[in-house]
C-alpha cells in the first residue's frame, strides 16, 4: 500500500512537506497547474533530500490562467452575449465600478503576455464556458460567450457572503 500526498500552493513549505514524509507519505503527487518549473524542482530537491526513495507523481494538466482572486463581482454570462477579459495589472490600474456593466474579467496574466498572445477561444471550468475571441486591443480581450455560466472571483464570493449576512 502507498500513500499519496497532493502537494499545492499551500504545502510547499518544507516543514509540510517534512511532516508529509515522515508520517509515512511516500509518494508526492505534484500538479502542474499550479507550479513553475522551479517551484517543481524545489519541491522535488527538497523531498529527495528527506527521503532517497521518495517517489513523484507528476499531474500534467500544464499551468492554468485562471479568473483573478481581484475580481470584485459574480457575473452571469449568456450565450451570444460580448463580455471583456484583462490581465491582473490592468485590471488593478483601473476604476473596475465604473466598468461593472462592461462585464471586465480580470485573468492571472499580464497585459504585455495578452499582447503577444495569438489565441483564439478562451474555456473555463474544465470547458464548461466556452468563449470566441472578437478581437485584442491594447491588452483587453473582447469576447463572445458561447456558452455560458457564472464567473466570480474569490473576493466575490466573499463579499456576496457578508453582504448576505448582513441583509439578514
Amino acid at each position: 500500500m502507498h500513500i499519496i500526498a497532493t502537494i499545492g500552493p499551500k504545502s510547499t513549505d518544507k516543514w509540510i512537506i517534512k511532516e508529509l514524509i515522515e508520517n509515512g507519505v511516500d509518494i508526492l503527487r505534484l500538479n502542474c497547474s499550479h507550479f513553475n518549473k522551479e517551484e517543481f524542482e524545489y519541491v522535488i530537491k527538497y523531498s529527495k533530500e528527506l527521503k532517497r526513495d521518495i517517489h513523484i507523481l507528476v499531474d500534467l494538466c500544464g499551468k492554468k490562467i485562471r479568473v483573478s482572486k481581484d475580481l470584485k463581482y459574480i457575473y452571469k454570462v449568456y450565450n451570444g452575449q460580448e463580455i471583456y477579459f484583462c490581465g491582473e495589472d490592468f485590471y488593478r490600474g483601473i476604476d473596475s465600478l465604473t466598468l461593472k456593466d462592461m462585464k471586465l474579467i480580470p485573468l492571472t496574466i499580464e497585459t504585455d503576455e495578452i499582447i503577444k498572445s495569438n489565441i483564439k477561444t478562451i474555456s473555463m471550468k474544465d470547458n464548461t464556458m466556452n468563449f470566441e475571441i472578437i478581437k485584442i486591443d491594447k491588452g483587453v480581450i473582447n469576447a463572445r460567450v458561447i456558452k455560458g455560466g457564472i464567473i466570480r472571483g474569490v473576493r466575490a464570493v466573499i463579499y456576496q457572503a457578508f453582504m448576505m449576512i448582513k441583509i439578514v
